[in-house]
């Protein structure tokens, strides 16, 4: 419930009807900062379910740019399928 309230609360313009959890690790990570190397772990979960698109311009930023406060890392990706 609280990865789906997440994601619903990050996707203006869309409605979750049903979502499921499938996978969720942490997973370790490096990354560079100023100060040298920093590694940490973050959560990574997997959701699957049906979405429905109500707003298409509003939605249309969170498709483009991602979700998550890794999605400059190449995570919070959303990938999507006609049902």
């Amino acid at each position: 419930e609280v990865y789906a309230r997440y994601v619903q609360e990050r996707l203006p313009g869309a409605t979750l009807t049903e979502t499921r959890l499938d996978g969720f690790q942490l997973v370790s990570m490096v990354r560079r900062q100023q100060q040298g190397w920093k590694t940490g772990r973050f959560p990574l979960a997997e959701l699957s379910g049906v979405l429905t698109v109500d707003d298409p311009a509003a939605f249309l930023g969170p498709l483009s740019t991602g979700i998550g406060r890794m999605r400059a890392y190449g995570f919070g990706l959303l990938r999507l399928e006609a049902p």
